[in-house]
């Protein structure tokens, strides 16, 4: 089983700790993100998994063995990278034979196996082509068909959709999700694209500075965020500071002043923060009478075809975006409003 297992793992360059201290547990056939802005740790841990980096501490182990002193090439690991290292010179085929050629695979054999991995990757007929004559989704598939054509236990991808456009990166983050799907290869995902995570992965690992700050299924990890970093890393979130008294449901907000009830399995008290997503503010005629709300003014609304983002501000300062049907009528810049959201749409988090 192709598990892989952190213990204690940490990473440093002289005063820089580039990894703190980790412990982490990736089960066979997941498809775990290493989530984190630039710097986070998150390509370090992958190069240590993958043996091009030695750990400082702790030992690192695949299907319950012990790899932290072995060689790359014998941890049966497919590697894919944001620049698809792929060889000017060769064909598609060629490319994509690289691995079996070194490992000293027949040629019949390697044949067998090159054609189905390039059907898996929808290429079947490219294999004469070079990778000057394809396109960057095209080039990106050539990638992956040579990193999965030895059958390898593990496949690690470090951005490998960074160089797609949108529209590419959707169709391409699609098709890897089915593949990895069918296949049931472990996979691990670096990315620094919050949407990619979210809609890929099984699991997230949220870094950031080094540090673990949550590990999670994605909608846990966007409705329930650990902490502050999580809820504003991952989607656009509206925090408002306030104090809660033990034992309650309810949270005094500090610059509104507003009580506001939340629901939460948390036992939490004191200084704490309350996240509400845009998608779970409602926003009222200043004149509502259906609600309390709370006062706010439109300073910006932007289109976006199906939906809409209405930026405001309360009259405590705080600025909050709420998301609305395209079809509405767009709130007008200065129009003084409501903001409300139902208690179980408001998770409260330690400050």
């Amino acid at each position: 089983m192709s598990t892989i297992e952190l213990k204690g793992v940490s990473k440093r360059y002289g005063d820089f700790t580039a990894v703190e201290t980790t412990d982490l547990r990736i089960e066979h056939g997941e498809l775990v993100t290493l989530l984190g802005p630039s710097g986070s740790g998150k390509s370090t841990i992958l190069s240590m998994i993958a043996g091009l980096v030695e750990p400082t501490s702790g030992r690192i182990y695949i299907g319950g063995r012990d790899v932290t002193a072995t060689p790359p090439s014998q941890r049966n690991l497919g590697l894919v990278f944001q620049s698809y290292a792929l060889f000017p010179h060769m064909s598609v085929f060629d490319n994509v034979a690289f691995p079996l050629t070194i490992r000293g695979v027949r040629k019949p054999e390697i044949a067998q196996r090159v054609a189905r991995a390039l059907d898996q990757v929808r290429l079947g007929g490219l294999q004469d082509r070079r990778p000057n004559q394809l396109s960057g989704g095209q080039q990106q598939r050539v990638a992956l068909a040579r990193a999965l054509v030895f059958e390898p236990d593990i496949l690690l991808l470090d951005e490998p959709m960074g160089a797609l456009d949108k529209k590419l990166r959707e169709e391409v983050q699609l098709e890897l999700r089915q593949l990895q799907r069918d296949l049931g290869v472990t996979t691990i995902l670096v990315t620094h694209d919050q949407e990619e995570a979210l809609s890929l992965s099984t699991r997230l690992v949220v870094l950031n500075e080094g540090r673990v700050q949550q590990v999670d299924t994605p909608m846990n990890a966007y409705r329930r965020p650990a902490n502050r970093f999580v809820a504003e890393f991952i989607g656009t979130a509206n925090l408002f500071e306030g104090e809660v008294a033990p034992g309650s449901s309810t949270i005094r907000l500090a610059a509104e002043g507003h009580w506001v009830p939340f629901v939460s399995d948390s036992c939490i008290s004191g200084r704490a923060w309350l996240v509400v997503r845009p998608e779970h503010v409602r926003v009222l005629d200043a004149e509502s009478k259906d609600d309390i709300g709370m006062p706010a003014s439109v300073v910006e609304t932007v289109y976006f075809g199906q939906s809409q983002r209405v930026h405001m501000r309360t009259d405590g300062g705080t600025n909050v975006v709420a998301v609305a049907s395209g079809e509405q009528a767009p709130r007008q810049p200065g129009q003084r409003v409501k903001l409300a959201w139902s208690p179980e749409h408001a998770w409260l988090m330690a400050a």
